[in-house]
């Protein structure tokens, strides 16, 4: 049989040798058939089977010679008498886990064996060096991820294909048809929560993270979760704020505050026309209240037509709402969820060799700015400026700077800077809020 006729086995579990060593002497294992059946996945985990193809394993205590392979799965077979096609795999007790493995096709109605070919062995050390994950700086780190929409779940990808080791997502919310076109999961998703839909994206990103969820709104602190959900935050590296109202975004800068864990905010204008990415540091910067607080609080995001029609007078026709959903609403968010990811990578590799080290130096302030159009607070922005850098332009960052504002009642940074007896003057006055296209 030539290799083009046999199907190649892929392992998708990095521990699958392990399991199978700790389970009984032979067994059989969950196959996903792709490609019609010319590319199949094997899994120790029980489950449906998706294929017309039944797997056995059988653990042997050395290598065996081909022929004594063949006689063994031979002899194994005969309990999957009807199957149309059957795979034996071998695991042998070796320490070389690149060469354990071992496979035998049985085709349909016939007992004449014929060596498979495997991808790849399952082993940990496949998915950094064979460039699965390109590195394992930050497999220690811990990551937690309030809001899991569009932006959010953008966010969560990219850090899974980073190799953060540990993330915590947060979300109450189920994926609805009208949010496939500008999240990350799919149409075979629809219903399920995004919690759980997200996590097994992530998991086939990079297997070997620790992925763990929570079902609740931030605003509701009395969810009998909530304490759990606060405590897994607390041994978290980073929090990043991917939630789309005001009230939630205050309640995690409260929270923040009390874990004194470094957060970055994402938020997009109306229909995506710009926005803003806020990192605070807890003790050293400004907080999300010393920034906004002063300010007429911005609207809620309206990036679909259930929020737009929210926010607008019932006596508009749907037909007006609707002329307000533009197209690539999803690539004018990107943007923001690219910076986001930059300054938490930046947060997240400081001090060590992560290739992007130079970062620090660029990435100092804590605010930044983003116009996808001339539009909305960003209509005062000249035309044409995109081919100048003398004034604002679209489709670029502008930093902003922000002091710390001492009379802040939700973090009072000016009070903790007043006692570390800091001389920075401007600590002490009150903060100036300047954005491009304002004056």
């Amino acid at each position: 049989m030539s290799d083009n006729c046999r199907p190649i086995l892929y392992f998708p579990q990095p521990n699958f040798i392990s399991l199978i060593r700790q389970s009984a002497e032979s067994g059989e294992l969950n196959v996903k058939g792709l490609d019609k059946d010319t590319v199949l996945h094997l899994t120790a985990s029980h489950g449906e089977n998706h294929s017309s193809v039944r797997a056995l394993y059988l653990t042997v205590k050395s290598q065996l010679s081909p022929e004594q392979r063949q006689e063994a799965a031979k002899e194994l077979v005969e309990s999957l008498p009807n199957a149309t096609a059957r795979i034996v795999v071998f695991v042998a007790e070796t320490e070389d886990l690149d060469s354990c493995l071992s496979a035998f096709l049985f085709p349909p109605n016939t007992n004449t064996p014929t060596e498979t070919i495997i991808m790849s062995p399952p082993t940990s050390k496949l998915f950094h060096s064979r460039s699965i994950l390109e590195t394992d700086i930050l497999k220690e780190s811990s990551v937690g991820i309030i809001g899991l929409g569009s932006g959010g779940s953008q966010v969560a990808v990219e850090f899974a294909k980073a190799g953060v080791g540990k993330l915590v997502l947060v979300d109450y919310d189920r994926l609805e048809l009208n949010n496939i076109s500008r999240h990350a999961c799919g149409l075979s998703d629809i219903g399920r929560l995004k919690t759980n839909a997200l996590k097994d994206l992530l998991l086939n990103k990079n297997p070997q993270a620790t992925i763990q969820t929570f079902e609740l709104d931030i605003n509701e602190t009395t969810h009998n979760d909530y304490p759990a959900m606060k405590d897994s935050l607390r041994l978290c590296d980073l929090i990043i704020a991917a939630t789309d109202t005001v009230q939630s975004r205050y309640n995690i800068n409260t929270l923040s505050l009390e874990l004194r864990i470094t957060t970055i905010y994402g938020k997009c204008s109306t229909r995506a026309a710009g926005g803003e990415v806020l990192r605070v540091r807890p003790g050293s910067s400004a907080c999300l209240a010393c920034v906004y607080g002063t300010m007429q609080v911005t609207p809620d995001e309206a990036v679909s037509f259930e929020r737009l029609r929210k926010v607008t007078p019932a006596y508009v026709p749907d037909s007006d709402v609707e002329a307000k959903i533009q197209v690539g609403l999803s690539s004018d968010i990107t943007p923001i969820s690219n910076m986001i990811v930059k300054l938490s990578l930046v947060e997240l590799c400081r001090g060590k060799p992560s290739g992007i080290s130079s970062l620090e130096s660029e990435l100092t302030s804590e605010f930044y700015r983003w116009a996808n159009r001339r539009e909305q607070e960003f209509k005062s922005y000249p035309e044409g400026g995109f081919d100048r850098f003398d004034k604002p332009a679209i489709l670029r960052w502008y930093p902003v700077s922000f002091q710390p504002d001492p009379n802040c009642m939700t973090c009072s940074i000016g009070n903790i800077l007043a006692v570390q007896g800091s001389s920075d003057d401007t600590t002490a006055e009150t903060s100036d809020k300047v954005f491009f296209g304002t004056n």
